[in-house]
């Protein structure tokens, strides 16, 4: 609860206590002020940073963030960079390891693989499932992240099967997002932006509303929709962080 994750509370409410879950959290995609940090650096603090990449047709949406190992984090930059080898260069600007820069591969897959194997990046893709299966020391866990998988960079080629493959991982869309929710409205460890980071940014963090619906079985689900056409790529961004703080023990995974 202190870093924002209610999942394991839900579970153990659930069904150790056997006693109903009231789902607590709004569904207000309103505007309001978000906390703001004196953006001095070093933060004493940082222990991760990581840069997350929303690819579109045109261009990037790239969001740097710094961590802390008790999920505290302060938003260090965002642009839309528009091509790979610009990404590289901000990776580099801001001090961000390869391997710790996530880039979608929901769109232009084959391309985002490609420049993964040429960067050293780590691609990452979002999924509705609201967590993933992994086999830790025999037993069973859920997380909001899958464990890795392997992905050939170039399928379709005549290297296929001949180079080194590149890592992927999947994350939960709905998880990750209730639980960037929960930071970005201050339930949960500090989550700060830049004092600059202006209204697109702002508005893309309020783009997406929390909808409930009953699956087939007559349980609630919640789901995560698009506000109109507000653009949501620095919100999917965001959300990507939440998945790799969560790799890297920052935030409680889900159990």
């Amino acid at each position: 609860m202190k870093v924002g994750t209610t999942v394991p509370l839900k579970v153990f409410k659930a069904e150790s206590l056997g006693v109903p879950w009231v789902e607590e959290m709004g569904t207000d995609d309103e505007l309001h002020e978000l906390t703001t940090h004196d953006d001095q650096w070093p933060w004493v603090d940082e222990a991760f940073r990581f840069a997350t990449v929303d690819v579109q047709r045109d261009l990037f949406y790239l969001v740097v963030r710094a961590w802390a190992a008790d999920g505290q984090s302060r938003l260090v930059h965002w642009s839309k960079p528009v091509k790979f080898e610009s990404i590289e260069d901000l990776r580099a600007q801001y001090d961000v390891k390869p391997h710790l820069v996530f880039v979608d591969s929901g769109y232009n897959a084959q391309k985002v693989y490609a420049a993964c194997k040429q960067f050293g990046f780590t691609s990452i893709k979002g999924a509705k499932t609201k967590d993933f299966a992994h086999k830790i020391k025999g037993e069973t866990v859920r997380r909001a992240y899958s464990p890795r998988v392997y992905v050939d960079p170039a399928v379709g080629t005549k290297s296929q099967g001949r180079v080194r493959p590149v890592t992927l991982f999947h994350w939960s869309n709905p998880t990750c997002k209730d639980v960037l929710a929960n930071l970005r409205d201050g339930r949960g460890a500090s989550w700060t932006v830049t004092p600059d980071a202006g209204s697109d940014y702002e508005m893309q963090m309020f783009s997406e509303r929390r909808r409930e619906r009953h699956d087939k079985a007559g349980q609630t689900v919640y789901e995560w929709h698009r506000v109109g056409k507000r653009d949501n790529h620095l919100w999917d961004c965001e959300g990507m962080q939440v998945a790799a703080a969560m790799m890297a023990k920052c935030l409680a995974e889900t159990a």
